[in-house]
């Protein structure tokens, strides 16, 4: 019975000490800063007093309901307009009768103005969006692409592409346009010459390797694609394209599926999400010109 009750005082003595250890002292938040830098506190929280660092910036909340709508893009035409692009698609609307809108929505007057409706990108809604040589702006689908005019953000004009295209590209001054169909990546000229397409990439059924994604630079001096191995996507590929002499250079990234173009045009942003679910996402910078 004895050594019951030494069991039971040891344990007591451990749970008394175990719990002093992991109580919260209740000095004031203040007094930490004493002696850490505020900065170096991890988890920090702020008191009543004190201002969160997200507060010096402005947010707002853009906001406005289009009655059996929902957005499904949001586009900068530039720092006060904003393209707002929606459908009426649900699980139970039939694909003839999805249609889009587009508005332009000002963020000073906070005003939307209706610019479009009726089916663009109909139930394939993959789009690029960018400013054209000219000023206008360019929204770009699989099979169409839409004009918008500057400043004004009227709608100009369609211009569809042939059946077989897909993932199309337009150049920023609209001379050229690199597209996909099923034989491979090809450049196409705008009107067309007397000569053919020109062929950037034979899509070959022996190696399954696919040319996605094209892009042009800013100053339309360069192609970018993506060489896609679907059986081995650590040897996937990004592919630069000089249009005039046809000389390419390709870089070797696992698992690459993204990429865009800085403005310099030197500059090409590669993304990868990671060789499967959870890992975490790579970013790589390549410089075109010196192939670092």
């Amino acid at each position: 019975m004895r050594k019951f009750w030494y069991a039971l005082i040891c344990f007591l003595a451990f749970m008394v000490v175990a719990c002093s250890n992991g109580t919260v002292p209740t000095q004031k938040p203040d007094t930490i800063t004493e002696t850490i830098p505020r900065e170096n506190v991890p988890n920090m929280i702020p008191t009543e007093t004190e201002s969160m660092e997200t507060e010096k910036y402005s947010i707002q909340k853009v906001e406005f309901s289009i009655p059996g709508f929902r957005p499904i893009y949001v586009k900068w035409f530039d720092d006060e307009n904003i393209a707002v692009i929606m459908n009426n698609f649900t699980l139970e609307t039939p694909s003839s009768d999805v249609i889009e809108r587009i508005y332009v929505y000002n963020l000073k007057k906070k005003l939307h103005t209706p610019i479009y409706e009726g089916k663009f990108l109909e139930v394939d809604w993959s789009m690029k969006f960018k400013k054209l040589a000219s000023g206008n702006f360019l929204l770009e689908g699989n099979r169409n692409s839409m004009v918008i005019e500057k400043e004004s953000f009227k709608f100009k004009e369609i211009i569809s592409y042939p059946e077989d295209y897909y993932l199309v590209d337009s150049s920023h001054s609209q001379t050229h346009v690199v597209y996909n169909n099923e034989e491979g990546l090809y450049l196409h000229t705008v009107p067309p010459p007397s000569s053919e397409d020109i062929e950037l990439y034979g899509y070959d059924d022996t190696k399954r390797i696919r040319p996605v994604i094209p892009l042009w630079s800013y100053d339309d001096k360069k192609i970018s694609y993506l060489r896609l191995h679907p059986e081995n996507e650590s040897q996937n590929e990004f592919v630069f394209v000089d249009p005039i002499s046809k000389n390419q250079k390709s870089f070797t990234f696992s698992n690459a599926t993204l990429g865009w173009w800085f403005q310099d045009n030197v500059r090409f942003v590669a993304y990868t999400p990671g060789a499967t679910f959870g890992l975490i996402p790579i970013i790589k910078v390549i410089n075109t010109d010196n192939g670092q």
